[in-house]
């Protein structure tokens, strides 16, 4: 059974006779698991059957979804699977590359029109001996076990095959390569990461990163005018393949857009490289990670861009930082890196088997971000507000003071955190991990900025006047307003919140009809939206925004984004919000 599992019989009754002979052992043995030995006996067991996954369950069995539904669907399905089997997301990645390069092997040979999953071996085999050959870390995830890593893998009968998979997959190593290519090291972070002494470690210290590569570095806070602008100039003038090491803080879509076309324009990869961390539900940055960076701020001592002990509104700063992330969850931050630039570099942070956050470091940081909120809101003119952000800020260091000794046994040391991050860096610049690429189809559409449910109208108009009849409030808020409609429509997903991949997503299901009930009206006196639901549906469509809802009406200079905040300005107490009786009514998926 062995033989099958790690060599893959090529045919197609044998791999379902043992697929057959798999299940039922499975079953029998179903409550005798917890009699293994111990843990090396399951990890074995994974290790044998993980081949024999690839070819039935990612490669046979979901031939079908890739001809009937395209890539993404077929994506999709590999991924839930993986997510089943508990995979670790290295090897999910590798998964990835793999299944990736088979979806585009098969689809260009047989041009669409599909392979019967009964003969699929037939080109399952030589490709998969083929994606062996070209390393051991390869030949161990498909399950080719021999020793000599040049040895045939391919009977005599197959050459022909053999030829076709290699010229397939020689393409595809060119695009892996980094031969020539430079790099661009950046940091999606908040200050107080330890990003600029693990730049200067890196730049002094470079190991094989600068063996056959120069190496530049860029430090922020030294630098005066606009730094990216500076940084791709710097870039311009010098050799294609340098390392350019970016020491500043680069915490949103706007930098990662201007950092993607400065790699484009100068034939580098970019390479962001951020803390490693649980994050919340809305933030990819958990509040002890954003506590130990607090801390060390307040440690510093004649900072070069005066973020430190002396500084009287450090805790802002960092809040602000923290807040930029605001909105993606650690999952989708982290999706959204390797997306847009095909790799991601974790650093170690904070000890795993650390106690939990102290409950005043908690409070106090809580106490911080609902003063934020109200700053957000525009109220910090008032001397009454100025007065508690010095009071909390007086507050913040003495209880980071106070557990000096907490944080300095939960974070991972300096020197353990910089040999991670060189080897990470050096395995990319060797092509050692793949790139993670995005497909035709997402690169397709990146001139398209988000996908929406467009509802009628004529309907919208129509609900709003029927409100405003029935609601003295509603009614009064539209006497002074020039209120006209040319579309309506709930977002799904945008570009610059989510990614492109997110939006690409929709695409497959463009034109269906989706079932929307609204149950609201919030206004303020720049916007007004209709809050929304999406209904449950077969598709199971749903939006990636916080809070759907049905922009109506902004003032002048307004932008129509500023309605996604009705609910906290309500909370505020500076919007309000008028339920009614759920009116449903149904919109089409659209993308524009």
């Amino acid at each position: 059974m062995d033989v099958y599992l790690l060599y893959g019989d090529k045919r197609a009754e044998s791999v379902d006779l043992l697929s057959n002979r798999v299940y039922t052992g499975l079953q029998i043995n179903a409550d005798h698991t917890t009699q293994l030995a111990d843990e090396s006996e399951n990890l074995m067991l994974k290790l044998k059957f993980l081949p024999y996954k690839i070819r039935t369950f990612l490669i046979r069995n979901g031939l079908s979804i890739l001809y009937r539904s395209g890539f993404q669907a077929y994506r999709k399905y590999y991924l839930r699977q993986l997510e089943n089997w508990n995979t670790s997301s290295h090897k999910q990645q590798q998964l990835d590359q793999l299944l990736t390069e088979w979806a585009k092997f098969v689809t260009t040979k047989y041009k669409g029109k599909g392979i019967n999953s009964n003969a699929y071996l037939s080109e399952a085999e030589p490709f998969l001996a083929q994606f062996a050959k070209r390393s051991f870390q390869n030949r161990r995830l498909v399950g080719y076990t021999g020793s000599n890593p040049e040895e045939e893998l391919l009977n005599n009968d197959s050459k022909d095959e053999d030829t076709h998979v290699q010229q397939y997959l020689a393409s595809e190593q060119e695009d892996n390569d980094l031969n020539g290519k430079g790099m661009v090291i950046f940091f999606p972070g908040i200050p107080g990461s330890g990003k600029s002494a693990l730049c200067a470690k890196l730049v002094a210290d470079p190991g094989e990163l600068g063996a056959a590569r120069s190496i530049h570095f860029l430090m922020g806070d030294l630098v005066k005018g606009k730094y990216w602008p500076m940084l791709a100039k710097e870039r311009q003038r010098r050799p294609v393949s340098t390392i350019t090491v970016a020491d500043k803080n680069a915490p949103n879509l706007e930098v990662w857009e201007t950092i993607e076309d400065i790699c484009e324009r100068t034939s580098a990869i970019g390479v962001p490289v951020v803390p490693d961390s649980p994050g919340t539900e809305d933030n990819p940055f958990s509040l002890d990670i954003l506590a130990l960076f607090m801390f060390r701020v307040i440690q510093r001592v004649n900072h070069p861009g005066n973020l430190d002990k002396d500084s009287p509104n450090a805790g802002y700063i960092l809040l602000m930082f923290y807040k930029l992330y605001s909105g993606k969850d650690r999952k989708e931050f982290e999706q959204t890196l390797r997306q847009r630039f095909g790799y991601l570099v974790k650093l170690s942070t904070l000890k795993s088997n650390r106690p939990s956050l102290p409950s005043v470091i908690e409070h106090v940081l809580s106490e911080g971000l609902e003063l934020f909120d109200l700053h957000s809101m525009k109220h910090k003119s008032s001397k009454r507000t100025s007065a508690k952000w010095s009071a909390w800020e007086k507050h913040l260091r003495e209880v980071l003071n106070e557990n000096a000794s907490y944080f300095n046994d939960i974070q991972t040391p300096l020197e353990e955190t910089f040999q991670s991050l060189r080897q990470q860096l050096v395995a990319i610049a060797k092509g050692a991990i793949p790139m993670v690429k995005s497909t035709r189809e997402e690169r397709s559409f990146k001139s398209i900025a988000y996908a929406f449910i467009a509802l009628p109208v004529e309907d919208i108009i129509n609900i709003i006047q029927q409100l405003a009849e029935t609601s003295p409030e509603i009614q009064m808020y539209f006497l002074d307003k020039n209120f006209t409609m040319s579309s309506a429509h709930i977002t799904l997903a945008h570009k610059r919140s989510h990614g492109v991949a997110a939006v690409a997503a929709y695409g497959e299901i463009c034109g269906v009809e989706v079932p929307v009930r609204l149950t609201s009206f919030l206004f303020s006196d720049k916007t007004c939206a209709l809050e929304a639901q999406i209904i449950e549906n077969q598709q199971g469509i749903v939006s990636r925004n916080q809070w759907p809802h049905v922009t109506i009406w902004t003032a002048e200079g307004t932008k129509p984004k500023e309605s996604n905040s009705l609910p906290e300005v309500v909370r505020s107490g500076h919007a309000s919000r008028v339920d009614f009786m759920p009116i449903e009514l149904s919109g089409v998926v659209e993308l524009s």
